[in-house]
C-alpha cells in the first residue's frame, strides 16, 4: 500500500494512516486530518471524528508538506556514450544542483 498521497489541486503531500489513525491519535503528538473529495481537509479532534471520517470513506492523513521532486538531470547535462555506457559530466551535475553556488 502506497501511503504517500499528493493532492492534484495544490501538490501538498500527506502520509495516509487511515488504518492506524486511532493509535496515532492516542499518542497526542501528531495532528490528523480528514481528506475530503474536493481536496479540502479537516483537523480531527476526537476518536469520534476519526470513526465518522472512516464511515464516510475519507482518507485520514498526517501533513508532510510540499515535497520537491527529484531534479531531472539527464536532459540538462552534457551526455556522452563510452563503451556502451552513458555518462554525464560531474561539473554539469553540480551546476544543475547548485552545489557550488550560482556564480560558479
Amino acid at each position: 500500500m502506497n501511503r504517500l498521497y499528493t493532492s492534484p489541486k495544490d501538490n501538498f503531500s500527506w502520509w495516509i494512516v487511515t488504518d492506524i489513525a486511532e493509535e496515532i491519535f492516542c499518542v497526542e503528538k501528531i495532528e490528523l486530518y480528514a481528506l475530503h473529495d474536493d481536496e479540502s481537509d479537516s483537523l480531527l479532534e476526537s476518536i469520534e471524528e476519526i470513526e465518522e471520517a472512516k464511515k464516510m470513506g475519507m482518507r485520514i492523513g498526517m501533513e508532510l508538506g510540499y515535497i520537491k521532486p527529484n531534479p531531472s538531470l539527464w536532459g540538462k547535462c552534457e551526455r556522452f556514450l563510452k563503451n556502451g555506457h552513458w555518462f554525464v559530466k560531474l561539473s554539469d551535475v553540480t551546476k544543475q544542483l547548485g552545489v557550488y553556488g550560482k556564480n560558479n
